[in-house]
């Protein structure tokens, strides 16, 4: 069972928007800012007791909306397993994703005002360059560019400051569920369409469907996400989290925000 949340929750007093970083393959990314991909599924860790068979949601979600609880069926003779809290590291529905990014930083003084220069790998909005001025940056943000010691080069993704993030995502609904219980509405969702099953079939977006290339990818979408998550998730955790594996995942829907 799907757990939903509400999409049109406000921001309360006491009850900031939560703004998390994510990582996307490049291919991901770019169907995520042409709006061709609106959801994504992330491995649930740790991973709800073995028992656990169902999601409910009288029990399994806490009143914040941010912790979840997995029970299993009421099956006679089987013990009833309940898991530990488990908290959704997203955020919930009304929260915001951006997106992480390789950049290198540099300093400069423009019209005597300190800037910090930022270079991306990836041109988004026909540029990868954005500039910064040092007195718009909040205290903790100057305080770790202080202490930064890679000025002028590469910087991981992973490492990327939330100040310099240029496409944003608002949260609409997370849903938990085994990554097999995709659909092949959620598989479209998540970008697989027939250019991604040509990447795969080692072919382009030009090549002529009667090449020779093989194209069977393209008739069942779920079977071209196993394939995709494979090729990211099967090798994390030992095996743990391939396909096969089946792992409780968290089902994100987001959509990007022209005007951030």
């Amino acid at each position: 069972m799907a757990v939903h949340g509400d999409p049109r929750r406000e921001c309360r007093e006491g009850d900031a928007m939560k703004e998390t970083g994510v990582l996307m393959i490049d291919a991901m990314r770019d169907k995520a800012i042409a709006d061709l991909k609106t959801q994504t599924r992330r491995v649930i860790i740790p991973q709800p007791h073995y028992l656990a068979q169902t999601a409910i949601k009288a029990e399994g979600q806490s009143m914040d909306g941010r912790d979840w609880k997995f029970a299993s069926n009421p099956v006679p003779g089987l013990y009833h397993a309940v898991s530990p809290w488990v908290k959704c590291p997203y955020g919930r529905p009304g929260d915001r994703l951006y997106l992480k990014e390789d950049v290198c930083l540099t300093r400069k003084r423009i019209g005597g005002k300190l800037c910090v220069i930022a270079n991306y790998r990836f041109c988004y909005e026909d540029t990868g360059f954005r500039q910064y001025k040092w007195e718009d940056l909040d205290k903790a943000t100057r305080q770790k560019l202080l202490h930064k010691k890679t000025w002028g080069r590469w910087t991981s993704k992973l490492l990327m400051y939330k100040f310099l993030a240029r496409v944003w995502f608002d949260i609409t609904d997370i849903r938990v569920q085994r990554l097999q219980e995709i659909s092949e509405f959620d598989a479209v969702a998540e970008g697989c369409d027939n250019a991604l099953a040509r990447s795969f079939a080692g072919g382009t977006d030009t090549d002529d469907p009667d090449s020779g290339l093989e194209f069977a990818y393209v008739t069942n979408k779920e079977f071209l996400y196993q394939h995709l998550w494979d090729s990211i998730n099967a090798d994390r955790a030992e095996g743990k989290y391939a396909w096969n594996e089946n792992p409780w995942c968290w089902a994100y829907t987001f959509r990007r925000i022209v005007d951030k």
